[in-house]
């Protein structure tokens, strides 16, 4: 049963909101209008109003990335995931992706990971600490700023080591 009810505006705005089954609901009987006239959506596409539908609290894309050795158990695997992934909600992120290699093979999450922020919508990466890009703290930090020059984005390191700049 829909009862409509008197509202606070005036009778020329034509509105009204009913309660029903499903909740309360608001309707115009009239279209929008402003001082200018009916109002009127800019055509679409345009460089100032999207083509896309915005989210109104639109976090930042990041993708994951660590390296374990081979006889890493599954479940410590799991939890570098969970981990990375807890970290992005705390910090603002949206994580789209975790990308991991094992240290002695010739894995391919490396290279997934930058083919990802070079032709996807990430500006961010996620890695647990800097040793998860190669052992040697050198190489470590080349690793990084390989990843950032190329690619452009920004490397997130969770628990930064004292003796390494990040």
């Amino acid at each position: 049963m829909e009862r409509t009810r008197p509202t606070a505006f005036e009778k020329s705005d034509s509105l009204a909101i009913s309660d029903n089954a499903a909740g309360v609901t608001l309707r115009r009987n009239q279209p929008l209008t402003n001082w200018a006239g009916p109002a009127m959506l800019p055509p679409t596409p345009s460089p100032v109003w999207p083509s896309k539908p915005v989210e109104a609290n639109m976090r930042p894309l990041a993708l994951g990335y660590f390296r374990v050795s081979s006889g890493t158990p599954d479940e410590q695997v799991k939890q570098f995931r969970a981990d990375i992934a807890a970290y992005a909600e705390r910090e603002g992120f949206t994580l789209a992706e975790v990308y991991w290699d094992h240290y002695e093979s010739q894995t391919s999450g490396f290279s997934a990971l930058v083919d990802a922020l070079e032709h996807g919508d990430a500006r961010s990466v996620i890695v647990p600490a800097l040793y998860h890009f190669a052992r040697s703290p050198g190489i470590q930090l080349s690793f990084k700023e390989m990843l950032e020059r190329k690619t452009g984005a920004c490397v997130v390191v969770m628990y930064p080591s004292p003796e390494v700049p990040v």
